[in-house]
């Protein structure tokens, strides 16, 4: 009979032959598909892609009776003819070339040979390229602490966007940190971002750059790195200041860091080359020089030192090479004192300035009542001589400023003993007579002794008073008794006056007799005994008598 638009499956169930004998296989099931009359077919497929991707289209008729027989032409191309073809079956066109494509349907037929009346229209689709980033331009491969990136995107494709992300070994602290991003239409853009860590070693910081193509398909092409060290900025431990003596050696400067995992290296510069450090700039480290200072006071230069690791400067640290000059003193005066007066204090005096001079000092001979040394100036004391001769002392002083030893000074004490003069033997002697010389002596030697002496009785015929020796003079007493000048003496070695001495000078009256009284006696008779008597006191007088007439019986 006439069958309904469907299908049908027909199975034959059993056959037996003229002998009643059943067949051993009833074959396979036959079906039987009844289409409506065609009506059109629409046309879909795997639209725009990527390149490298496999291509396809499917059809879907409205109508007829499949299996269909389809015509097509690919960008217009020789037609390809699909049969058995199915409802949504995919037809593969494989892997195209980056371009816009057009599959036009030829003709649908069916498995009655009937055509499709409406046939789809073309179906029209893009194969668009994938993007390679593998030009990007990484212009900051190694970055200083606190630096901005410079990696410059580029694609083959126009209109590329890109994304990346960013991962960083070894790790550290970021005080600005990297981070992921995405850029629309990018070619030609840089990723600028601030990097600062605060760790003392370099990090890399990786950054995986993902190209994706424009609309509508994105087409992601293979991720590039490019790879940015970040330094960290070069650092120098504060090397010790130094302070030393004028002609001494520096200790050398060797800088130090706390940085690794690169090279830093060193500039300084240096503000004062008389010093001894003849450059005014230098890189690396300062070898051991010897120092200057011809000055009276210390000469100080300051050292900036600026560290650089792997090329990034940092913050510069100062030191000061401090010279003092060698001590100084004054040359103190000389002294001469005389045994037991007070010695002028010696108060040391230097032209140096800016630091502390300190006085050492050694003396040669104790015996003037001064040690053997001591520091500081020296105070007034009273020297000592109890000799014959001048006494000297040499001292010798020896400088340091701020422990800095100078050229020493000596200088001299002088201590004279007090004069001395032996005792000149007293002198007894008459009116008129000359006395003898008196020539004082001493026993001093080493310098010379003056005499002073006073007199207490001028009428001796001796001044009051007078210097040096006393040259003979006539002695005069015109009194009844013998008078006696004493003379005192006092001596002075090199203006030292010692103990006086004193001594007399005795002047006798000249003898003097009453006149006796004349006698007439007669002969035979005895005389008056004649005894003498003077007006002369103070001593005994003598009497001696002559006579001219022996013959009066005496």
């Amino acid at each position: 009979g006439v069958l309904t638009t469907g299908s049908y499956q027909y199975q034959i169930t059993s056959v037996t032959d003229n002998n009643g004998c059943y067949a051993q296989s009833l074959g396979t099931p036959i079906t039987v598909t009844v289409g409506a009359a065609l009506v059109n077919a629409t046309i879909s497929g795997s639209g725009n892609d990527c390149d490298g991707a496999t291509s396809w289209f499917s059809l879907h008729v409205n109508g007829g009776a499949p299996p269909y027989q389809v015509t097509y032409t690919l960008d217009g191309g020789a037609n390809a003819v699909v049969s058995n073809y199915n409802n949504d079956d995919h037809i593969g066109l494989g892997a195209l070339s980056v371009n816009s494509h057009t599959v036009h349907i030829v003709s649908i037929r069916d498995a009655c040979l009937d055509l499709v009346p409406s046939l789809p229209a073309n179906y029209t689709f893009t194969i668009y390229p994938i993007p390679n980033a593998g030009a990007t331009v990484n212009n900051t491969p190694e970055l200083c602490n606190g630096g901005t990136t410079d990696i410059v995107l580029q694609s083959t494709v126009p209109s590329t966007n890109f994304t990346w992300t960013v991962a960083n070994v070894p790790a550290v602290t970021w005080t600005n940190a990297p981070s992921g991003g995405t850029i629309s239409n990018g070619n030609g853009i840089s990723i600028a971002q601030l990097l600062q860590h605060t760790a003392s070693f370099p990090t890399n910081v990786t950054y995986t750059i993902t190209p994706y193509g424009p609309l509508p398909t994105s087409c992601p092409g293979s991720a590039i790195t490019r790879t940015v060290t970040v330094n960290p900025r070069g650092q120098v431990n504060d090397p010790a200041d130094q302070s030393l003596c004028a002609g001494a050696a520096t200790a050398a400067v060797i800088f130090t860091t706390n940085r690794t995992g690169g090279t830093t290296t060193y500039s300084w510069t240096n503000s004062n080359t008389s010093i001894g450090l003849a450059a005014s700039s230098g890189t690396g480290n300062i070898p051991s020089f010897t120092a200057v200072n011809a000055g009276t006071s210390p000469a100080t230069t300051t050292i900036v030192v600026t560290p650089y690791f792997e090329g990034c400067a940092g913050t510069a640290q100062t030191f000061t090479i401090t010279v003092n000059p060698a001590g100084q003193v004054n040359d103190p005066a000389d002294q001469l004192r005389c045994a037991g007066a007070a010695t002028a204090a010696v108060n040391f005096t230097t032209n140096r300035t800016g630091g502390t001079t300190t006085y050492a000092w050694s003396n040669s001979n104790t015996s003037i009542g001064l040690g053997a040394n001591g520091t500081g100036n020296i105070p007034s004391f009273t020297p000592l001589n109890s000799g014959t001769a001048p006494v000297t002392a040499t001292i010798t002083v020896t400088p340091s400023f701020e422990g800095c030893v100078g050229a020493s000074e000596t200088f001299t004490i002088t201590v004279n003993p007090s004069g001395q003069v032996n005792d000149p033997a007293d002198q007894t002697l008459c009116n008129g007579a000359a006395t003898t010389a008196v020539n004082f002596s001493t026993n001093r030697t080493g310098g010379t002794t003056s005499y002073a002496w006073s007199n207490n009785t001028t009428s001796i015929g001796l001044a009051a008073s007078g210097t040096g020796n006393i040259a003979s003079f006539t002695a005069t007493n015109n009194g009844s008794a013998p008078v006696t000048a004493t003379i005192t003496v006092t001596p002075s070695f090199e203006g030292c006056a010692g103990t006086p001495q004193a001594f007399t000078i005795t002047v006798n009256p000249t003898g003097q007799v009453n006149d006796p009284a004349d006698q007439v006696v007669c002969n035979g008779s005895t005389t008056t005994a004649v005894g003498f008597t003077t007006n002369r006191t103070g001593g005994t007088t003598t009497y001696s008598w002559s006579n001219n007439n022996t013959s009066i019986g005496l």
